[in-house]
């Protein structure tokens, strides 16, 4: 299905503040249940779901939309939460989409899986930069949290998919 430009504005805008609404929930309801910096993830669900269904170019979009708006509701643009969670989104999303431009059959779990270590991987790199090498000895700790947190994501997007294949496209005509 082709749409036209109102109808992608309006996709952008509903998944936007989905993404919005659910790193809202995450960082209210979900404090704690992880070492410090861990998160399950929850936004990443919709740039997951719109990776598996519209492409690469929506994912991007609105998770560039909501990493600016989160921060600017959360008082920090610009700051190194800024940056982390700007590399990590974006970094995450690239390579899920160039992962399903390799096999466009990959289970989204693993993409999920794969997703969640990239957006660990970036963000450290950035942690990196801001605090030093130190912040390194963190990497083994976030991985074993990214890998379940990651195939939890993948899982809840598949199935959104599959639950919500009437309202959205399925991305035949889209770029993958």
């Amino acid at each position: 299905m082709v749409r036209n430009d109102t109808q992608n504005m309006v996709l952008i805008g509903v998944f936007t503040a989905l993404a919005l609404a659910l790193h809202l929930v995450e960082n209210l309801f979900l404090v704690g249940w992880g070492p410090p910096g861990a998160k399950l993830g929850l936004a990443n669900v919709v740039a997951l779901l719109l990776l598996l269904t519209e492409g690469w170019r929506p994912a991007l979009v609105v998770t560039l939309l909501r990493i600016l708006l989160a921060s600017f509701f959360g008082g920090n643009f610009l700051a190194m939460a800024f940056w982390m969670s700007l590399a990590g989104g974006t970094g995450s999303t690239i390579l899920m989409a160039l992962l399903l431009q390799v096999n466009r059959e990959i289970d989204p779990r693993l993409l999920g899986v794969a997703g969640a270590i990239t957006h660990n991987l970036c963000q450290l790199a950035i942690a990196y930069i801001f605090i030093g090498r130190g912040i390194l000895y963190y990497l083994p700790i976030l991985i074993l949290f990214a890998v379940p947190a990651g195939a939890l994501t993948g899982t809840i997007a598949h199935k959104l998919q599959a639950s919500l294949g009437y309202l959205i496209n399925r991305g035949e005509a889209h770029d993958h």
